[in-house]
């Protein structure tokens, strides 16, 4: 291989390993686990109908059922971010956040020409169980 080609995947090396998070190739200690990330949530269903995040389904019981939030519903805003064009992917993870920490949403609702603003506390998210193993 000629010397500068040499020198230029050497670079180029160096530079990919440069671009990596620090300690990324570090060996993992023995046993040591991150603690689960504690989510909470607000308890509904969402799902993007064009550009509206429409609520699908309301938990009975669950902090949105609380504060008044009902199937139907467009959520618009989600704190200080409108919801138009976003993911649904991007607008949950708005929705969710730690436990016991609040959460305002403006909704739209059928027949009403006024924005509905509630501020619901997140509640843990009950957990999943395990996958099923493929066939």
């Amino acid at each position: 291989m000629p010397r500068a080609a040499s020198i230029a995947l050497r670079l180029c090396v160096v530079a990919c390993l440069s671009l990596l998070a620090p300690g990324a190739l570090a060996a993992p200690a023995d046993n040591v686990k991150a603690p689960p990330a504690k989510k909470g949530g607000i308890s509904v269903l969402v799902a993007t109908l064009g550009p509206k995040l429409i609520v699908q389904r309301v938990i009975a019981g669950g902090p949105a059922d609380q504060a008044g939030v009902l199937p139907m519903d467009e959520i618009v805003q989600i704190e200080q971010d409108w919801i138009s064009g976003m993911s649904t992917t991007i607008a949950i993870s708005h929705l969710r956040g730690e436990p016991g920490t609040p959460v305002q949403i403006f909704v739209r609702r059928q027949n009403r020409p006024d924005l509905l603003k509630f501020t619901i506390v997140r509640q843990p998210l009950p957990e999943q169980p395990p996958a099923a193993p493929e066939p």
